[in-house]
C-alpha cells in the first residue's frame, strides 16, 4: 500500500513539473545606449529628391545627438527646358529657376521607446543646418532643422527608419547670391525644405 501511494505521489509530482510550469521564452532587449555609426536615407519633398548621410549618433537612455549629417536635395524639373536659354548667366549656372539644397547639419533630441524590448522607437529632434539652399530665386545659408521619425530595430547594430524632416531658413545672404548669379538673382518666396524619407541605420 505504501509503495502504491509513493508511486502515485511520484507520478503527480512529475506531471506537475512537466506540465504545470509555464515555459518562458527568452526575449532579446535591445540596447538603448549603443552608438549608431552611420545612416543612409532617401526621400522627396518641397526641394525635390533628397539624399541624407549621417555619422556618429551618440545615444543615451533619454537623449541622442546626431553629430554630423549631410543633406542634398534637387528638383530636376527646374530649370525648365524652354527657359534655359534665357536664364543661363555668365558663369554657366541656370540660376533663376533652380531648386536645390546642400547642407551640413547637427541635431539632438529625445527618444521615446514604445515597447519594453526597445525595438520600436519614436525620435523627435531639432538642430541647425549650414549650407546653401536655393528655391527658384531665393538663397539661404542657415536654418533650423526639425525631424520626427520612427525606428524599428532589427539587430542592436541595424535599424530601419522612416520619418519627416522640415528645415526652416533663418536669413538670406542677398549679396552673395546676387554676386554669384548676377542679374538673374531676385528675392522671391519663402519656402521651407520639407521632405519625407526612409533609410537604414548602422
Amino acid at each position: 500500500m505504501k509503495s502504491k501511494m509513493f508511486f502515485l505521489f511520484f507520478i503527480l509530482f512529475l506531471s506537475a513539473k512537466l506540465f504545470g510550469e509555464e515555459k518562458t521564452e527568452y526575449k532579446h532587449v535591445f540596447i538603448r545606449t549603443s552608438t549608431e555609426w552611420i545612416s543612409f536615407s532617401a526621400g522627396y519633398g518641397t526641394y525635390g529628391y533628397s539624399l541624407n548621410f549621417s555619422a556618429f549618433t551618440l545615444r543615451w537612455r533619454n537623449a541622442f545627438w546626431e553629430i554630423l549629417k549631410l543633406h542634398a536635395s534637387r528638383d530636376f524639373s527646374y530649370p525648365r527646358t524652354n527657359d534655359r536659354d534665357n536664364i543661363i548667366n555668365e558663369i554657366g549656372v541656370a540660376s533663376e529657376y533652380s531648386v536645390f539644397s546642400f547642407k551640413i547639419k547637427s541635431s539632438a533630441g529625445l527618444p521615446f521607446f514604445i515597447t519594453a524590448d526597445n525595438r520600436h522607437e519614436i525620435r523627435v529632434g531639432a538642430g541647425v543646418g549650414l549650407g546653401i539652399s536655393c528655391y527658384k530665386k531665393d538663397g539661404y545659408l542657415l536654418d533650423i532643422s526639425t525631424e520626427l521619425s520612427y525606428i524599428a530595430r532589427i539587430f542592436d547594430s541595424f535599424a530601419i527608419q522612416v520619418g519627416v524632416s522640415a528645415d526652416f531658413p533663418l536669413f538670406t545672404d542677398d549679396e552673395m547670391f546676387a554676386s554669384a548669379f548676377g542679374s538673374y538673382y531676385y528675392k522671391s518666396v519663402y519656402m521651407p525644405n520639407i521632405y519625407g524619407f526612409a533609410g537604414v541605420r548602422f
